[in-house]
């Protein structure tokens, strides 16, 4: 199986790597990744290409600090809509825990997890598909990525109680490393992971509203260009993007693309089109497609496309197909996954 993650991960590679010498369209030819592959932040590209990538670039612009430099102008809209998600909930513990059983929407293979520590609790970073010293670049990058999303909605002020890393300490970029992460750090730990406070979990997200209509702006601007005079892609792309939160409803569609939802209803209506149609078209192009290409549990799908129970999903299954989601995956699915 090949782990997929946003490119929007990989937001300001091109610029850093051309900082330090290096040249991108190089480095990513040699991984198997285009520059036109990450054009667009929702695109999802080879989450182990990506892991080998970013050491790639660490090495060539010998560079230990990559990961955590590439992060560093990186935040809360890194992760697309899952962050407007996030930035709307009522604490901090409230929004990580609605992002972490979603984290495959932004990176497939990523494993985060949030548990009790002492008088905290320790948010860990691991993935799915490497060792340690294979991916020291993509933790750099992930644990500080994590630890700005969190700024974001505590505050410029905030820092973590402290971050570990199982890599050892490095030879010439421990200051970087003091300079862009501001606490405490452990190197050669038992985890990767951030250290936080149950007051910093408390706290209700603090974001700039204005920043969240600029997002929002942004991201209709992207899929105006991704889409140019395509409504109803537009709309199926953002639903792609919001079904897994399990809050996909015409208003929060509305809001992405800049529209007022009767707007939005008005404009379907002319094209002889619907919300409702497009989410039934989105959800059963997705079904098909993981049903047939993964060994997804059925469940656990249902749970992605919404569906509050497998029972309702399959239902709704064999309405759109006339067969049931297991008699589907028996005809179709492949084995090259």
């Amino acid at each position: 199986m090949d782990y997929l993650v946003r490119a929007g991960s990989l937001e300001g590679f091109e610029a850093l790597v051309l900082s330090l010498g290096g040249n991108p369209v190089t480095l990513m030819q040699q991984v198997g990744l285009t520059t036109s592959a990450i054009r667009d932040p929702d695109t999802l590209i080879s989450y182990p290409k990506m892991t080998r990538l970013l050491e790639l670039s660490a090495s060539a612009c010998n560079n230990e600090t990559f990961g955590l430099q590439l992060s560093a102008n990186q935040g809360l809209f890194t992760v697309g809509a899952m962050g407007l998600y996030m930035a709307q909930q009522q604490s901090i513990l409230d929004s990580l825990n609605v992002a972490l059983p979603y984290i495959h929407m932004h990176a497939q293979g990523a494993i985060l997890t949030l548990e009790p520590n002492n008088d905290g609790y320790r948010l860990s970073f691991q993935t799915a598909f490497s060792g340690q010293k294979q991916s020291q670049q993509l933790t750099q990058l992930s644990i500080n990525l994590i630890c700005r999303i969190i700024k974001t909605m505590a505050g410029e002020q905030w820092h973590p109680e402290k971050i570990s890393f199982t890599q050892s300490k490095p030879i010439t970029g421990s200051n970087e490393f003091r300079k862009i992460i501001n606490c405490p750090i452990e190197f050669s730990a038992d985890a990767n992971a951030i250290y936080l406070s149950k007051r910093t979990l408390a706290l209700q997200p603090n974001c700039d509203q204005e920043q969240l209509r600029q997002h929002i702006s942004h991201h209709f601007k992207i899929l105006a260009q991704s889409y140019p005079n395509q409504l109803e892609a537009q709309i199926c792309h953002s639903i792609r993007a919001l079904l897994p939160t399990g809050d996909c409803s015409l208003e929060n569609i509305s809001a992405m693309l800049d529209l007022h939802p009767r707007v939005l209803q008005k404009k379907l209506k002319k094209n002889q089109s619907s919300f409702s149609a497009l989410l039934e078209k989105t959800r059963s192009e997705i079904a098909c497609n993981l049903i047939a290409h993964s060994h997804i549990s059925l469940t656990e799908l249902a749970l992605q496309l919404g569906f509050a129970e497998l029972a309702v999903f399959s239902r709704s299954f064999k309405k759109w197909h006339g067969i049931s989601p297991n008699q589907w995956r028996k005809q179709h699915l492949t084995t090259d996954d």
